[in-house]
């Protein structure tokens, strides 16, 4: 096995994980960078997927690559979910984007790959006007839970907006940099951008090159992270970071007044380790 089937069937066990078959174009956007130095070529990871076919290690229908029937059969089931999972998308971009601090909304998570079971939540991440990141989370959770779309209001398709960002504040810290970060940006869409900060976004983050070979295409250009202290900000902050405290005990979640996180890093521990054991059944 050279290194072009190695990558090939890390990135189709990777997306086993989720039991998510791919196209041919998506191996080939996914594939990951090896530590040393690869030369990327789309006629050889083609070759691969066919070697690989041939040898009985992944599997094919003509449309999809995948490791199990599984695969393939949730992305074909999942897909036909996501005409009514726009509709709750298009109904939270409407509702957010009426807020004036807020600068971008962004899909994340499965549903931004049609890989969503028809009542999972709906994740965002939210990008915000410098100084009123947490002004701006507290108005999203008002206007939420006047619509019911709060994750414990036991409601399906709930709105969750796990990853909040201050416009001057867009890098990923160095301990949320890798393989698993950088195919969750790969996999985010946009939904609502008032001034071009995809390209903002991804300015702040030139690790994306370490990991996909995908960023290489991208022109990075120079970014600068410009903080500033707004007292208002920090007492929104400190009176949510308390409420939290008292309501649900010690997170360890990733806040501050220009970013927070509420995803654990253990999840992405548990994954790995789901990869490793399945690659291991490789032999490799």
């Amino acid at each position: 096995m050279n290194e072009y089937d190695y990558l090939v069937l890390l990135t189709l066990t990777y997306s086993s994980c989720f039991s998510f078959a791919l196209t041919e174009d998506e191996v080939i956007k996914r594939l990951p960078k090896p530590p040393k130095e690869l030369l990327f070529s789309s006629k050889k990871i083609k070759k691969s997927l066919k070697k690989l076919v041939n040898q009985g290690l992944v599997q094919s229908d003509d449309q999809y690559f995948y490791l199990r029937n599984q695969d393939l059969t949730n992305r074909k089931k999942r897909i036909k979910f996501m005409a009514e999972k726009q509709l709750k998308i298009n109904e939270f971009v409407k509702l957010a984007s009426k807020i004036p601090f807020i600068k971008a909304v962004v899909l994340t998570g499965s549903t931004a790959v049609n890989n969503a079971k028809k009542n999972d939540d709906l994740d965002f991440m939210i990008i915000c006007q410098n100084n009123t990141l947490w002004l701006s989370r507290f108005l999203l959770i008002i206007l939420t839970k006047l619509k019911h779309k709060r994750p414990h209001q036991g409601q399906n398709n709930a709105w969750c907006f796990n990853i909040l960002l201050d416009e001057n504040d867009l890098v990923i810290g160095e301990e949320r940099r890798s393989l698993y970060e950088a195919y969750e940006i790969l996999q985010m869409v946009f939904v609502f951008d008032r001034d071009h900060y995809q390209t903002k976004f991804l300015n702040a983050n030139e690790w994306l090159k370490k990991y996909l070979f995908f960023y290489d295409n991208f022109k990075f250009e120079t970014y600068n992270k410009t903080m500033s202290f707004s007292l208002l900000n920090q007492i929104f902050f400190w009176l949510q970071q308390g409420y939290r405290l008292i309501a649900f005990g010690q997170e360890d979640f990733s806040l501050s007044p220009s970013q927070a996180f509420f995803n654990r890093l253990t999840f992405r521990a548990k994954l790995f380790t789901k990869l490793r054991r399945r690659l291991t059944d490789f032999n490799m």
